[in-house]
């Protein structure tokens, strides 16, 4: 469900719209409930938040979710900021530092909002990979942190209780935003098949590579999924991920 409502997406410089009171996010909740559909619920992605006490939310319906179903698992994107600066208010960054991440199965920051998370800069791969222990000790399964750049090549690291991975894949220069809600979506669903995490690494990040080489092409404002589903579905290029010792 829709944390905001949004006309576009706000990197294009303004937008209009809402966001989404929590008491509307509770209401719906409350429907599916009552049609007994929680329980069938193996997983819930969030995102983009709006607002910290639409975090809190989220957070409550994740606990009614795994009450109903103890296999759900929870995938937490923590949008807060790219580039080195946030894009959302500081009660947001201070939620999802002190509270959200720590309850999620699997965590998908992008380098930035993994400095954020452990107080530390992750600006290269080599910090990133010493970030992931510290992302696990919250209590998370899987961490991941994505979009390390290296000027020439764009590193992903991965890390579970059975190793740790890294994806290298060379760097596209766009103007759309998403990549990682992308990113977080295909991993998620990938993972459910029952897959293991770094083949589930490789096929997402394969997938939204491809889906940011149509995006290049077409100088697209937006990521173009319609586009480029078959991309999405069987990417034309393969990036491994490769076990780090």
């Amino acid at each position: 469900m829709d944390t905001v409502r949004f006309s576009n997406h706000p990197a294009h410089g303004s937008c209009t719209g809402q966001i989404t009171s929590a008491c509307e996010i509770t209401a719906l909740i409350d429907g599916i409930e009552q049609r007994a559909l929680l329980q069938s619920c193996t997983a819930v992605l969030s995102g983009y938040l709006g607002s910290a006490k639409n975090g809190r939310i989220i957070s409550e319906i994740v606990n009614r979710v795994k009450t109903k179903n103890k296999r759900a698992l929870f995938l937490c994107d923590p949008v807060m900021g790219d580039n080195g600066k946030p894009y959302v208010e500081n009660d947001i960054l201070t939620f999802f530092k002190e509270k959200m991440a720590a309850s999620a199965d699997i965590l998908t920051p992008n380098n930035y909002e993994a400095s954020v998370l452990i107080g530390e800069p992750v600006n290269t791969k080599q910090k990133a990979i010493k970030a992931l222990p510290a992302l696990c000790a919250k209590g998370v399964k899987v961490a991941i942190i994505t979009g390390i750049d290296t000027n020439r090549s764009i590193q992903t690291v991965a890390r579970d209780e059975i190793g740790t991975w890294s994806v290298s894949t060379p760097k596209i220069s766009v103007a759309s935003s998403g990549a990682g809600d992308l990113f977080s979506a295909l991993f998620l669903a990938k993972y459910l098949d029952g897959n293991s995490t770094p083949y589930a690494l490789s096929y997402a990040i394969s997938a939204v590579y491809g889906v940011l080489g149509v995006a290049q092409e077409l100088s697209a404002p937006d990521l173009p999924i319609v586009a480029a589903q078959e991309l999405i579905l069987s990417p034309q290029k393969h990036f491994p991920a490769v076990s780090i010792t």
